[in-house]
């Protein structure tokens, strides 16, 4: 089973690929939802001196979908070194089907 994990430097949770694979819209409007929230604890000026951004949505499927046409027949290992809310991983799920992901692992350091 391929499993994505999320954490910060104090802990680690590990989330199934296999728990709702299929791009649901309801999860996307709840994830930028909460990217909002987020985004009004932190002042412009605390987010851009921890280099925080967030990607918009339809860029981070133009990314993926781009990466799957370039993807091996093999699969894919996915890694999001700054996962924040997940846009990446959301288009992930969103542009490649279940069988062609073999590893997802996303990380976060600030525990908001």
């Amino acid at each position: 089973m391929a499993s994505i994990g999320f954490g910060n430097i104090g802990s680690m949770i590990w989330l199934s690929l296999d728990s709702r694979m299929n791009h649901d819209k309801g999860r996307e409007e709840e994830r930028l939802e909460l990217q909002a929230a987020l985004d009004g604890q932190k002042t412009p000026l605390e987010r851009n001196r921890l280099g925080q951004f967030a990607t918009p949505t339809a860029l981070a499927l133009d990314i993926l979908q781009f990466a799957n046409q370039l993807a091996p027949r093999s699969g894919v290992r996915f890694l999001d070194p700054a996962f924040g809310t997940g846009s990446f991983y959301s288009a992930l799920r969103a542009v490649f089907e279940k069988r062609q992901i073999k590893a997802a692992v996303g990380f976060e350091i600030d525990n908001h």
